[in-house]
């Protein structure tokens, strides 16, 4: 079979993707509640959207709309998942699906579409169908990404976008084209309606386009304006809409938040990380109270608050994974080769997103949970991938030689094997747990 063939490609790419999707649909019936975290507050600001169909201006006061115990509300979070979520449970409002599974069909949606663009990226950078189908397998038999494509959350929202923004990137690197720019602008959009991770990934993302910043100028000012429409109808409205409700100096909403925060509870928001409890940097790099095994548990599937873990062979192996891929990235942004710029900008937004995560967890609020950090691995994947092929080209693209490619098919398979079996005792280590 011709690894490297466009239409092939294509194909995979829409199979993966409805495969995915009945997968993470069966699943959104199977996997318990309790696997999710915060459903209440999401489904409250789920029914808000669905029931008033508008964007709030939140106020304190404001009797319908529902706080919590601390103060917070998600309809001041980036809104892409609630929105979405709001029109897919009126919709299908009319079907026999229960409604615990019509909350949940925008996290399957976004997930299946995560895989997918993935697999495209890595097509995009490998030109091995084998190699990218295992990088899409990595991301979507993840447990935890499992859970997150089975339950309400606003996680999956960063994850597609920036899965999403990966593969824009790499198109338009790749192609200069006008159909890739007006791709690119579409996800540059998504960012500012996701959560705030995809927001961090971002200025890693901009090392891959600041050394070709030059060409946007290139573009006519036609397609430059559909361009600039398109980034704000896909998001840049939102920001926007802060900027003018809530100040001119908070896009993100979250001084208002903060505020907010202040006035229900009458303390300071977001005071409550380690630092408070007398726990420092150096403390809590030594994997103080479990900080560092925790965060890679959880992020793998572990769920720490039923107590339910995966096997110790799977943390092992993303453990694996996620150092290999830094690791990669490192050399290949310091070493010159034509994806240089692409590895830079994964390494960037890794480094970015760990530091706010610990930043966060030190200064604001404990929440050593690895869910955060899921955006990064499959850029981390990607580039793993793509210093594989890089490395092994000639052995990876061998079509005559008999021996080599019994080899290398026999090398794929033991992964996508290894992968699959883990997959499948750490899930049911996990359901055994309920």
């Amino acid at each position: 079979m011709n690894q490297s063939d466009p239409k092939r490609a294509t194909v995979a790419s829409l199979v993966l993707f409805l495969a995915f999707l009945a997968y993470f649909f069966s699943a959104a019936h199977w996997v318990p509640s309790q696997f999710g975290i915060d459903g209440y507050v999401i489904s409250d600001a789920v029914d808000y959207y669905a029931q008033e169909r508008r964007i709030p201006i939140v106020d304190a006061n404001d009797q319908e709309i529902q706080f919590t115990q601390i103060g917070t509300t998600r309809l001041l979070r980036p809104p892409l998942t609630y929105i979405l979520s709001a029109a897919i449970v009126e919709a299908t409002a009319s079907t026999p699906l229960k409604k615990s599974v019509r909350y949940r069909m925008t996290s399957v949606i976004l997930a299946a579409l995560s895989v997918t663009a993935l697999f495209a990226t890595c097509f995009l950078l490998t030109k091995h169908l084998a190699l990218s189908f295992i990088g899409a397998l990595l991301l979507g038999l993840l447990p935890r990404f499992t859970i997150l494509a089975s339950t309400k959350n606003d996680d999956i929202g960063a994850i597609t976008t920036v899965a999403v923004l990966l593969l824009a990137i790499v198109w338009w690197r790749q192609s200069y084209s006008k159909n890739a720019m007006l791709f690119l602008a579409a996800a540059l959009g998504m960012v500012f309606i996701s959560k705030y991770t995809a927001w961090l990934c971002f200025f890693g993302f901009t090392v891959m386009l600041l050394p070709e910043f030059r060409r946007f100028f290139d573009i006519s000012p036609r397609y430059f304006l559909i361009a600039f429409f398109l980034c704000v109808i896909f998001g840049l409205w939102w920001p926007l809409w802060n900027m003018f409700h809530y100040g001119w100096f908070d896009p993100s909403a979250l001084q208002h938040a903060a505020e907010i925060q202040r006035s229900i509870t009458g303390s300071e928001a977001n005071r409550r990380g380690y630092w408070s409890h007398g726990v420092s940097l150096i403390q809590l790099l030594q994997n103080h109270d479990g900080f560092l095994s925790r965060t890679l548990q959880s992020l793998v599937g572990s769920l720490w608050w039923l107590k339910a873990n995966v096997v110790g062979a799977h943390l092992w192996f993303y453990f694996s994974l996620i150092v290999l891929g830094f690791c990669a990235c490192l050399l290949g942004s310091i070493i010159k080769n034509r994806q240089r710029w692409f590895y830079a900008g994964i390494l960037m937004l890794s480094v970015v997103v760990l530091t706010s995560f610990v930043h966060h967890n030190l200064l604001r609020d404990v929440q050593a949970d690895g869910r955060y950090l899921l955006p990064i691995l499959g850029p981390l994947i990607a580039g793993l991938l793509c210093a594989l092929n890089q490395r092994f080209h000639t052995i990876l693209h061998e079509k005559n030689n008999r021996t080599t490619l019994f080899g290398v098919r026999t090398a794929l398979a033991t992964v996508i094997c290894l992968t699959v079996i883990l997959y499948i005792f750490s899930m049911q280590s996990l359901l055994n747990a309920v």
